[in-house]
């Protein structure tokens, strides 16, 4: 008999304890190079202000609560299921919440009319830059998933619905799975030449 410790040591199971592996601290070194380089762009855009001679410390504000919201949210410690809608969520909570506090010490700091406008572009870069990277990373996953899939016997799916897309998603994701959708079959006129998980 498996005890609540033993289950509690599984990856999926309730109580596990998610940690910081090597893909989560390459995706969070990332999203903290991110927000340096979109003030910088920012500064550049909008020439000689200001808030210009703040940016070094907004920079090392805006690495440290990224880092701190991150972990807070769960976003580097693995709670959220890579690519998914919960992620760019947290994604999107965290660079709203340190693009807030930088348009509050920013005014607090300059105190100027248009103060802000310099920090929301940057925050706007900022979350552009980290939905794209993970972007890039989910389809570099999926090409090297294609070529390993390669080998396995290919089947197209009946049911292009919610049955159909777990089927093929099922296959798509388990790493012992024998067969490959290529596509799937459906008899609704209004599904044809879409597109449902990538397959048509």
């Amino acid at each position: 008999m498996r005890t609540p410790r033993d289950q509690s040591s599984d990856g999926g199971a309730v109580g596990s304890r998610p940690r910081l592996d090597a893909r989560n601290g390459l995706v969070m070194l990332t999203d903290l190079m991110i927000w340096p380089v979109s003030l910088a762009i920012a500064t550049s855009f909008y020439g000689n202000s200001p808030t210009e001679q703040l940016i070094p410390v907004l920079a090392v504000v805006a690495v440290i609560a990224q880092l701190a919201i991150g972990f807070a949210t769960g976003l580097y410690r693995g709670h959220f299921k890579r690519f998914s809608f919960d992620e760019a969520g947290a994604v999107a909570i965290s660079a709203g919440s340190v693009g807030l506090l930088l348009v509050t010490l920013e005014f607090v700091a300059a105190n100027e009319g248009r103060a802000g406008q310099q920090i929301v572009l940057a925050t706007s870069l900022a979350a552009c830059l980290m939905f794209g990277h993970r972007y890039l990373r989910r389809v570099r996953a999926e090409r090297i998933a294609k070529a390993t899939h390669a080998d396995m016997t290919p089947v197209i799916v009946c049911g292009a619905g919610d049955g159909g897309y777990r089927a093929s998603h099922a296959m798509q994701a388990a790493h012992n799975s024998l067969y490959r959708p290529v596509a799937l079959i459906d008899d609704d006129p209004a599904r044809r030449s879409g597109r449902i998980g990538g397959l048509r």
